[in-house]
């Protein structure tokens, strides 16, 4: 069996230097972005200079930094699927040195009366895909960009 042979003190057959060479320490905050209009909003908004690529079969991915508050930060639009959304951070940790990943989207609700104008914020989830739980936990973005320090108990719908 494979797990009677493992060895984890080897070096891998296959690893990111092969296909990008060695890890590079640009960023240390990354915004991985699901919404394409957000996505569009940074570029159209801020200074944004491309820092790295994934390269992927169906078209790469850039990744953009840009600063706020004196602050250095990269963004990309991310592939939609836990699976793919996850791995993407693996390679951009390779490629940036960003360590710290804010996951964000919009994902609404099937009756808008309840979360409409609201922050939706997960109290719970269940990791059935491999990579699910780097997506259940929620970072809001705005205490990030606007250095918010708290939030109004009727912005939230848990």
């Amino acid at each position: 069996m494979i797990i009677d042979s493992y060895d984890i003190k080897s070096e891998p057959i296959v690893n990111f230097e092969a296909f990008y060479s060695e890890k590079k320490h640009l960023v240390e905050i990354c915004l991985v972005i699901f919404s394409k209009e957000i996505y569009e909003h940074l570029l159209s908004q801020y200074e944004c200079k491309q820092i790295a690529e994934v390269s992927v079969c169906n078209g790469n991915i850039p990744i953009w930094s840009f600063q706020r508050n004196h602050r250095e930060s990269a963004f990309y639009l991310t592939h939609i699927g836990s699976d793919r959304a996850g791995e993407l951070t693996a390679e951009v940790n390779h490629l940036t040195g960003a360590n710290k990943f804010i996951m964000f989207g919009s994902c609404g609700s099937l009756d808008n009366s309840i979360t409409n104008g609201k922050f939706i914020i997960p109290s719970q989830g269940a990791a059935t895909a491999p990579l699910n739980r780097c997506l259940i936990c929620l970072v809001l973005v705005f205490i990030y960009f606007c250095g918010a320090t708290q939030l109004k108990k009727e912005t939230i719908f848990v």
